[in-house]
């Protein structure tokens, strides 16, 4: 996926309607993530800034967890 790519594909539009996801299942470890919940602050915080600075209007959810068990620890 590349973010400027979708929005000149889809229009501006369309794409702040969408939810982008930072990570998904970041809960499963070892597995998909293997980092801290510090760690994975961090990256969602950076890829948060990232998204708005294509356009502030886009729209960031997640995390996308795995049931109930699980941490990010």
């Amino acid at each position: 996926m590349s973010l400027c790519g979708d929005s000149e594909r889809y229009g501006a539009d369309e794409v702040k309607t969408w939810y982008f996801e930072v990570w998904n299942e970041p809960n499963l470890s070892p597995g998909f993530w293997s980092g801290t919940q510090e760690e994975y602050f961090k990256l969602f915080k950076y890829s948060v800034n990232a998204i708005k600075s294509v356009n502030s209007a886009y729209r960031v959810g997640g995390p996308g967890t795995a049931g109930l068990q699980g941490s990010l620890n």
